[in-house]
């Protein structure tokens, strides 16, 4: 048996490189039988072996033999790799001859080849490499103006809340100049003129709430109150609010009342913070409520103290409640807006007592009033024990002059 004229896609097989690309895979041989025997007789077969190389190194596959129907063997498409091709031949049903045998290699394409593979995962990884460095100059660039454009914003916050500060504490001279001479001229005028000074300490009371109010939330926008816990007590405090508040209230036709079951239960608090909040509950009771009144009534249990501030006033919206103790807000605003007030009262009044350790919770039906609750603790904690804070500022408790009352029409509380 003789094995030759190897061609691929018709072109001859190079017999020193024995090598064809990966263009030219269709392979054409002869097989010559030497034989005395009749040709019919004589049967043959042929098979392939095939090597190649992977990614996980190199495999080998053995086919099967296959019987030959003449003397031209035609195998076609065949992938790159390395190749034997063997053959054998008997008389029928007879011993098989020696195998001849024939080596050739499909070559692979560029892009099959290992140094192109190992040059595109080079080429992607620096791509990639490339790509994440770009968008992390890009991000740390965003974060370097988003931080510049914060500290700006914080350098505006702190001049703003320092302009207010100061400018609260200049018109507060004038202001209790104001109140000092209304006072005193209130008591040389006659009946016809007093309701003149009447309305003067009016706008110059609310007018120094308000500047009380710019005040307190510009310093706690800076964290700069700071509040001096001790005991205080509550029962007391509430008393004093009440007292301070009838005049308010009388002039409205309400009552207000102070009820203390707390039998003289102290909270870890501070006495004159916790007179201007109280202050802030009950003026906002009284000028929210028309008819009926408003009831202060002080309770204690073993770790905590409550004072609940309730009115049978217009109510608040159940949509708004979660607003509530937002800074500047109010039900109505614009030309909608029935009810004087500056909307930061409660916004401080919750930061305060939270200052404190403590914590302020409202109910509220529209058309039938609201409670609001401040609880406080009786005891400090460790921390507080062993670092007490140093005061900045505390209202002056004993000099809390009376609060005017406004118009009796609205419809939710704002202040």
């Amino acid at each position: 048996m003789i094995l030759r004229d190897l061609a691929f896609s018709g072109t001859p097989l190079d017999p020193e490189s024995r090598t064809t690309g990966y263009d030219q895979r269709d392979l054409t041989a002869r097989i010559d039988i030497l034989s005395s025997v009749n040709r019919g007789q004589i049967e043959g077969q042929s098979r392939l072996i095939s090597e190649s190389a992977g990614l996980f190194g190199r495999s080998e596959s053995v086919s099967d033999w296959r019987w030959l129907s003449g003397a031209e063997l035609s195998l076609g498409n065949l992938a790159p790799g390395s190749y034997e091709l063997q053959v054998r031949a008997r008389k029928y049903r007879g011993d098989w001859s020696e195998t001849r045998t024939a080596s050739f290699t499909v070559a692979a394409p560029f892009w099959q080849q290992w140094w192109f593979i190992a040059l595109l995962a080079v080429g992607a990884f620096v791509l990639i490499r490339g790509f994440l460095a770009w968008k992390l100059r890009r991000v740390r660039l965003k974060n370097a103006v988003l931080q510049q454009h914060i500290r700006q914003l914080e350098e505006a916050d702190r001049a703003k809340n320092e302009f207010l500060s100061n400018m609260s504490h200049e018109i507060r001279t004038p202001i209790a100049a104001i109140l000092g001479f209304a006072a005193i001229l209130r008591e040389e005028l006659r009946d016809a003129h007093i309701e003149f000074v009447d309305h003067i300490t009016a706008g110059a009371q609310r007018l120094q709430r308000t500047l009380d109010s710019v005040l307190d939330l510009a310093q706690l926008s800076n964290d700069q109150l700071k509040i001096d816990l001790s005991p205080v007590d509550v029962g007391a405090e509430a008393a004093a609010a009440v007292t301070a508040m009838r005049h308010s209230a009388e002039k409205k036709g309400l009552t207000v009342r102070c009820f203390d079951e707390s039998a003289g239960a102290h909270a870890y608090s501070h006495g004159a913070h916790l007179a201007r909040v109280l202050d802030i509950l009950i003026f906002n009771a009284i000028k929210f409520t028309d008819e009926g009144g408003v009831t202060v009534a002080v309770s204690a249990t073993e770790s905590m103290v409550h004072v609940k501030v309730s009115d049978t006033g217009i109510g608040i919206e159940p949509s708004f409640l979660p607003r509530l103790f937002e800074p500047f807000r109010q039900a109505s605003t614009g030309a909608a807006r029935t009810h004087e007030g500056n909307g930061l009262g409660l916004s401080i009044t919750k930061r305060v007592i939270e200052l404190m350790g403590g914590s302020v919770d409202v109910q509220s039906k529209p058309g039938e009033g609201s409670t609001f609750t401040v609880t406080l603790r009786r005891h400090a904690n460790e921390r507080e024990l062993d670092a007490r804070r140093a005061p900045v500022r505390a209202p002056d408790r004993s000099t809390r002059p009376p609060h005017p009352v406004p118009p009796k029409t609205g419809t939710s509380k704002t202040d």
